[in-house]
């Protein structure tokens, strides 16, 4: 009896943080860039779902911002990378959409990327993010949307998992009384 209690106190606590952060985003985004190596230069816009996941510490050259990996999905792929609240952020490996063809593969990827990312209100964010060097670059401006948000507050995507655990828990817990009551 113990035993089961103890697991659906485990469930309850280990599941609801990750319940209350989890949130849909939708992001409307612009990707531009050129690439010298093999001449042509692109430009795609787009709207993606988007997620926002926290990461501990920041990013330079500040490292006081809250930082998140911000990733979405076009076409099938995924893109992006480590953005941090604040002035300015930098970080790496980025990637974000370009042409489909042999040199690129529908993606432009760096080993450096910087710009700003700010949360305009509690339902809306701007992304400005600039990738690569020299003659090779591409650069990102996005602005996200919480899915269900205006008024306070969006869509919490991850209750269904939760309520599918708890129940499962509650299962688990009526089987083991039910036996606990046989003996």
């Amino acid at each position: 009896m113990k035993t089961a209690l103890t697991a659906v106190v485990l469930v309850v606590v280990l599941t609801l943080p990750i319940a209350a952060s989890a949130e849909e985003w939708v992001m409307d985004w612009h990707s531009t860039g050129n690439v010298a190596t093999a001449p042509f230069a692109w430009s795609i816009t787009g709207s993606s779902p988007t997620a926002l996941t926290p990461m501990s510490g920041g990013l330079p050259p500040f490292f006081t911002g809250q930082a998140y990996n911000l990733g979405f999905s076009w076409e099938g792929r995924a893109y992006g990378g480590a953005v941090a609240t604040g002035a300015q952020f930098q970080t790496s490996s980025w990637s974000v959409p370009a042409p489909c063809n042999s040199a690129l593969n529908c993606r432009f990827s760096t080993g450096f990327a910087s710009g700003t990312f700010n949360f305009t209100d509690t339902n809306h964010f701007a992304l400005d993010v600039f990738l690569g060097a020299g003659h090779n670059n591409a650069h990102l401006v996005g602005l996200g949307t919480l899915s269900g948000g205006g008024g306070g507050g969006g869509s919490v995507t991850a209750a269904e998992p939760t309520v599918l655990l708890l129940s499962g828990a509650g299962l688990v817990g009526a089987a083991v009384l039910r036996r606990a009551r046989r003996v």
